[in-house]
């Protein structure tokens, strides 16, 4: 399912789409990551009790690696714009960022809403610091990378 190239990134570079099974399968590989996503699948459920209808989600972080024992997973939610007064009533007095959970959403407006050029700068902004890494402080430069995709 998922490839990973000799830095231990996901490969190839930038969203890569699967299930929640094949990402549970690649993913979860000790105690430690198995801690991290059951966290994940509770925010998961709770998302999907608000009755919010369809979205997705980018995974990344040093979860979506080869990394052993990962600090956290990062999640950015994209929602339908419609949404927008449910996930505000429902989400308001709840915060995802935890030690183990670092949860990002984005509002989803179609080409002909006002708004959708926000939604535009906001996929490109989290494409691009999904798909790269931090520059490295001796050469100055970024490596690409995938992330993972999980439609719901």
């Amino acid at each position: 399912m998922t490839l990973f190239d000799e830095n231990g990134f996901l490969s190839p570079f930038g969203p890569i789409k699967t299930d929640l099974e094949n990402f549970k399968e690649t993913f979860v590989t000790n105690s430690h990551r198995e801690n991290l996503f059951e966290e994940y699948l509770v925010f998961l459920h709770t998302l999907k009790e608000l009755g919010l209808g369809s979205f997705f989600q980018w995974i990344n972080g040093s979860f979506a690696t080869k990394k052993t024992f990962p600090n956290d997973i990062d999640v950015v939610t994209f929602l339908d714009y419609r949404n927008l007064p449910l996930m505000e009533e429902k989400l308001s007095h709840r915060l995802y960022n935890t030690k183990t959970l670092d949860c990002y959403f984005v509002i989803s407006y179609p080409e002909d809403h006002q708004s959708h050029n926000l939604y535009k700068m906001d996929y490109a902004e989290w494409n691009f610091l999904f798909s790269t890494t931090r520059r490295d402080m001796k050469t100055g430069k970024t490596k690409n990378k995938g992330f993972i995709q999980l439609d719901f």
